[in-house]
């Protein structure tokens, strides 16, 4: 008798996940570690929501109030952002959809033209939305000033810009880290 496992494919995707991140982290170029540190010492990897620093993700659900619109994710902001001077119907339908992914996949639409100045902003914008997330939500406010000097890295398997890529330099780790030593949050927090 043939016994067979049924496993459902979002684990199997989680798993290949796992494996991907796996085999990028093992390309990193690696570096010496004071003996008395262990790798967890020093870096907080994050990527899905549900992780214990998934709240560093723009596909969390902290929203916030920026430039007059209500934002559901950091995700909806920045994706909105292409196309605020272009195409004000698409940055309404993006504002407004109900997941982070959809947003994500409907920002990465070029059958809509992107602003002018996109290269130029999109660092800036992706660490104002970054920034007000941490100020309007106290509780993952504490979360990112508790991780100190500790090196923040999204583990994206996919994303080289602002995930880890191969060299473990993604800019929405910048933005976060940037956020948390700006002294921003650190006076809302002491209020």
């Amino acid at each position: 008798m043939s016994r067979f496992i049924f496993v459902r494919p979002s684990l199997i995707s989680r798993i290949i996940v796992k494996l991907v991140n796996s085999l990028l982290i093992s390309l990193l170029p690696s570096e010496p570690l004071p003996s008395t540190l262990e790798q967890s010492d020093l870096t907080i990897y994050f990527y899905s929501t549900r992780d214990t620093y998934g709240c560093f993700s723009n596909f969390s659900r902290h929203g916030f109030e920026l430039d007059s619109f209500w934002w559901m994710t950091s995700e909806h902001y920045f994706q909105a952002q292409k196309f605020v001077t272009t195409d004000v119907v698409w940055f309404e339908k993006i504002r407004k959809v109900k997941s982070p992914k959809e947003a994500a996949k409907m920002g990465r639409s070029r059958s809509h033209p992107l602003r002018k100045d996109w290269e130029e902003i999109k660092d800036s914008l992706m660490k104002k939305a970054v920034l007000k997330k941490f100020q309007t939500h106290e509780k993952i406010r504490e979360i990112l000033l508790a991780t100190g000097d500790k090196l923040i890295i999204e583990n994206s398997p996919i994303d080289s810009y602002w995930g880890c890529g191969k060299d473990g330099s993604g800019q929405l780790a910048r933005s976060l880290a940037s956020c948390a030593d700006a002294g921003s949050l650190v006076r809302i927090n002491s209020e």
